[in-house]
């Protein structure tokens, strides 16, 4: 075999892997973006808590790992479910428990980025207490370990005259994380 036919199977065999290298490349990537969603309307929601959001992957475990533009992963977000205040029966008439449905977001598994209420049916003056006094502000970069009210020893102030709801809101939010954050990563 002459050294010309030798320098061009050399040549023939590391063009090959080059060849296989960029495909292995272009084939991840497009399995990277096929598999990061985007629906306008489950960002809007997500971006309520990550402002910056573009994309999501929503993993087995029902939570969304959120990315930026350039595909960096920014949290993790998932959906809090629960049942609000019930006024039982008596003088002031009755109330059902209605569920009240919250999205969380997580920094990483330590720290609350925040939350958005997605739906509610807590009596409306109770309510309109919360946000008048920017109850859900508080759990804006909060320490997973202080989401529970200041006379507990955690971080959260209950709103006067909305205990009921107040308390419902909590336990729905620290329910949630304490099943969820251990889970990402």
């Amino acid at each position: 075999m002459s050294a010309r036919n030798k320098r061009l199977r050399q040549y023939l065999f590391i063009g090959s892997i080059i060849l296989v290298i960029v495909s292995l490349i272009i084939i991840d990537n497009i399995k990277w973006t096929w598999q990061l969603q985007s629906d306008q309307e489950t960002l809007n929601v997500i971006q309520e808590i990550y402002p910056v959001a573009s994309y999501y992957y929503f993993d087995t475990n029902e939570i969304y790992k959120v990315y930026d533009n350039n595909k960096k992963n920014i949290g993790y977000a998932f959906y809090a479910e629960g049942v609000g205040e019930a006024i039982p029966r008596g003088e002031y008439g009755y109330k059902a428990a209605n569920p009240i449905v919250i999205l969380v977001g997580l920094k990483d598994q330590e720290t609350i980025k925040g939350i958005h209420v997605i739906s509610q049916g807590e009596t409306w003056f109770f309510w309109n207490l919360l946000v008048q006094h920017n109850y859900f502000d508080q759990f804006n970069d909060l320490k997973i370990k202080d989401a529970c009210f200041v006379d507990n020893g955690g971080s959260v102030d209950c709103v006067t005259m909305a205990t009921m709801s107040s308390t419902s809101v909590l336990n729905i939010v620290r329910n949630a994380v304490s099943e969820k954050a251990p889970l990402i990563n």
